[in-house]
Parts: structure tokens; C-alpha cells; sequence
């Protein structure tokens, strides 16, 4: 679960400035951490030796991706552990739909 911690370090960066609470830059933000996720994961597969170094570069995109995310619903007023049990529910439903054919 997030912290009260957590949150309070997400509302100090969307108090620093007009700009830091503007959506949009909020959403382009977090379109560029889930970028960096993509191209970690995609260079882990292309370049096989380098992997681990890739996979350090994937848990700091990870990292930036959440946080980034948790931003998002703090801008919104959303309660992030609700949204965190909201997606889990969402989860659990989308495994009742039976066994997956890929």
C-alpha cells in the first residue's frame, strides 16, 4: 500500500509550480517513463549479454513509471490505494473469463 509518506513527496512535486500540476505535462511525463520501460525490455531481448544492465535500467523506468502514475491520481484527487484495489479487482475479473489462448 502507498504511504502517507509516499504521498506527500507526490503533493510537495505538484506544489512546486503551476506547470508541475498541469495535466497534460503530467500525462506526457508518464508517456515517456512507459517508454523507457518498453525500450529496456526490448533491448534485454535484443542484446542477451547485456541483460542485467538492462534490467537495473528496467527497475528505475519501473520506479519513475509508478511514481509517475501515483501523480496522476494524486492530480485527479483519487484515493491511489483505491485505484491500486480497483486494478487488482480488475485483475481477479479478468482471470474468471476462463484460460487465455495467446
Amino acid at each position: 500500500m502507498i504511504t502517507v509518506e509516499q504521498l506527500r513527496a507526490v503533493k510537495q512535486v505538484l506544489n512546486l509550480s503551476a506547470s508541475q500540476s498541469d495535466p497534460f505535462r503530467r500525462y506526457t511525463i508518464l508517456t515517456m517513463q512507459l517508454a523507457d520501460v518498453g525500450e529496456c525490455i526490448e533491448y534485454m531481448k535484443a542484446y542477451p549479454s547485456l541483460a542485467d544492465g538492462y534490467k537495473a535500467e528496467l527497475k528505475v523506468a519501473l520506479s519513475d513509471l509508478l511514481v509517475q502514475t501515483i501523480t496522476m491520481i494524486v492530480l485527479y484527487g483519487m484515493d491511489a490505494n483505491e485505484i491500486l484495489d480497483l486494478g487488482i479487482k480488475r485483475l481477479e475479473e479478468f482471470r474468471k473469463k476462463g484460460p487465455l489462448a495467446e
